[in-house]
């Protein structure tokens, strides 16, 4: 019987480390060179950094983390810190609008997996 495996997490978060170590060691100007760093990232990491977007590199789980989630099998609810219902008022900084493409941002963000039931004959 075969059964499709869940992804890791963890190990996804090292592919995408990785991928983006691999992209900085490609750089004439780079900060550090990891020569294993294309081999652990494989294949998808190497998709993760090519659908990142702008020089920024500012990715679609920045902007819509809820999104992101909901295409890995997640429930996420998020919230961007200082909106009227988070930090009870005392956040001090002036928010970035969603609607401005390849900023960077900080979300709390509640996931929950979603289990599907099993469909074994």
């Amino acid at each position: 019987m075969s059964e499709k495996a869940t992804p890791d997490l963890l190990a996804s978060t090292a592919r995408w480390t990785a991928a983006v170590r691999a992209k900085e060691s490609r750089r004439e100007d780079r900060l550090f060179n990891d020569p294993w760093a294309t081999a652990l990232a494989g294949k998808e990491g190497q998709e993760w950094v090519a659908h990142r977007a702008g020089d920024l590199g500012v990715s679609t789980m920045t902007v819509h983390p809820e999104q992101f989630l909901a295409e890995r099998g997640w429930k996420a609810t998020r919230t961007q810190f200082g909106e009227t219902h988070a930090n009870y008022g005392r956040w001090s900084y002036p928010l970035i609008p969603r609607v401005i493409p390849n900023m960077p941002r900080e979300w709390l963000v509640t996931a929950q997996k979603i289990v599907l039931p099993s469909t074994t004959s």
